[in-house]
């Protein structure tokens, strides 16, 4: 997944260095080849503490890839909480859908966890009727 360094950074959990490039006026949102943004890989990698520093430097947490998959879906497919709990309290679209229409409920279906469910729920998403 890793396209610039921010990527790869995320993606091997380093917090310096996350913190040095994002001094050094990096793009927090850049497209990787597949569209995903370093949000969505240190999500992938459930590096919980790299995506707090990007939500907290302004990371847009609703950036979908090529295939429409947002870094709070990869958080739930991953089984994720922190995650998902981050992202959701970061304004994360819950309503939102890839290309394929699968949605954040569809996501947890997947997973078959019933703590990925939880926060989805709580946060008011309620499955379709």
């Amino acid at each position: 997944m890793s396209s610039t360094p921010l990527h790869l950074a995320c993606v091997l959990g380093d917090e310096n260095i996350v913190q040095w490039l994002l001094q050094h006026v990096v793009d927090i949102n850049a497209a990787g080849k597949d569209g995903e943004s370093p949000l969505t890989d240190a999500r992938w990698k459930g590096r919980h503490d790299i995506a707090r520093i990007l939500v907290d430097n302004g990371a847009f947490v609703n950036m979908q890839s090529r295939d429409g998959t947002t870094p709070i879906m990869f958080s739930t497919w991953h089984g994720h909480t922190n995650g998902v709990k981050l992202l959701h309290k970061s304004q994360a679209d819950l309503l939102s859908c890839t290309t394929n229409g699968e949605n954040l409920l569809m996501s947890a279906a997947r997973v078959r966890s019933p703590k990925i469910f939880l926060p989805p729920l709580k946060c008011g998403l309620n499955p379709p009727q």
